[in-house]
């Protein structure tokens, strides 16, 4: 199952043949191309986008935070890819942190300004804020400083560059997001998390320059820390892992710029399309339905393996539609026609009814 998906900031025939190779869940767009977009949508009919504007002076509107907040979204509804084909808008980019708290209320006014905008614009979007560099914030801060965004957030965005081959500390950094979720939900039970980049930098080491995985590994060798994130996600999927709540990550990057970092190639150090990441991707791919966020899901306990249950309770689960998907001494999936199977070791199995495609 795939739970990670391609960021993009450059159109190209490549990319669309790796999206509808792919079939992901989600994908990142930093370019606004309506014709490219609709045809990924086309080819993947599960799909869901995050657009993001980029800005590379973001921070001017740091002036009145309501007013930046609210014309930001403004700015986005009036691109048509945010108003036809982007299902999650996302606002602004690391812009606050431990290195400047200062900014930490003003971010907290500006973010509810663009969630109450956006869902004045459209109800059906979620917007994404947060989007904080990799390694910053901690739950606690979030409660104390980020009172009104925890309140109404829907999508929290993440970063998450750390992983266990190049530092020990990653669960500080990419698994960060659990122990902020965590507090999140305690106050805001419907907020959900989504990575909105990820990959391998060596800036998350102190002293180290932003170079990404070329530097210093294969694409075969970073696809197994990917594939480590992924598990990941896996355990704390919404709609799949009981009480999950995270919609996946995006990879950084799979069709990029070499601009604008000040050296010559840019950001090719992380580039991923044509290279053997993509077909790892698309090889745990297949079947891997979008998920309908919905306010309750009908969960269904039973003490039966997944194969028994089709006898016992055929017209509450249906029929099998996709293999089972396992995570060895982790957890076991299998989606049907009227939901999912979700075995969890040690927490027993569920049935979990939703609405989702019957090609999964």
């Amino acid at each position: 199952m795939l739970l990670l998906c391609p960021h993009s900031q450059v159109p190209s025939p490549e990319l669309r043949e790796a999206y509808r190779w792919m079939q992901p869940r989600l994908g990142k767009s930093m370019f606004h191309d309506y014709t490219f977009w609709q045809g990924v949508k086309a080819d993947c009919p599960n799909i869901k986008l995050i657009g993001r504007l980029y800005d590379e002076w973001q921070t001017h509107a740091m002036t009145d935070p309501v007013a930046a907040g609210r014309s930001w979204a403004d700015r986005q509804y009036a691109n048509s890819c945010f108003r036809d084909l982007y299902d999650y808008p996302e606002f602004l980019n690391e812009v606050f942190g431990y290195t400047n708290p200062d900014r930490w209320e003003w971010m907290d006014i500006a973010q509810e300004a663009y969630i109450d905008r956006w869902h004045e614009l459209d109800p059906a979007k979620l917007s994404i804020v947060g989007n904080c560099g990799s390694g910053n914030l901690w739950g606690e801060d979030w409660i104390t400083h980020l009172p009104r965004t925890t309140e109404k957030v829907r999508l929290v965005g993440f970063h998450g560059y750390g992983f266990p081959r190049i530092w020990s500390d990653a669960p500080n950094q990419f698994l960060r997001y659990r122990q902020i979720m965590g507090k999140i939900r305690a106050v805001n039970p419907s907020a959900l998390g989504i990575v909105t980049e990820m990959g391998i930098t060596h800036m998350v080491i102190p002293g180290n320059p932003d170079r990404g995985y070329r530097d210093f590994m294969s694409p075969e060798e970073y696809w197994t820390d990917l594939k480590w994130a992924n598990d990941r996600l896996i355990e704390d999927a919404y709609g799949i892992a009981p009480d999950g709540y995270m919609l996946g990550g995006t990879v950084f990057q799979v069709g990029g710029s070499a601009t604008p970092p000040p050296w010559p190639d840019g950001w090719a150090s992380f580039e991923c399309l044509e290279t053997s990441v993509i077909d790892e991707m698309a090889a745990i791919s297949p079947g891997t339905p979008a998920i309908e966020i919905k306010e309750e899901a009908t969960v269904f306990e039973f003490a039966f393996g997944f194969k028994d249950l089709y006898g016992a309770h055929p017209d509450v689960v249906g029929e099998a539609t996709s293999e089972q998907f396992d995570i060895p001494g982790v957890m076991s999936i299998q989606f049907t026609s009227k939901g999912m199977l979700v075995y969890r070791d040690g927490a027993g199995c569920k049935f979990i009814a939703q609405d989702l495609p019957k090609n999964a």
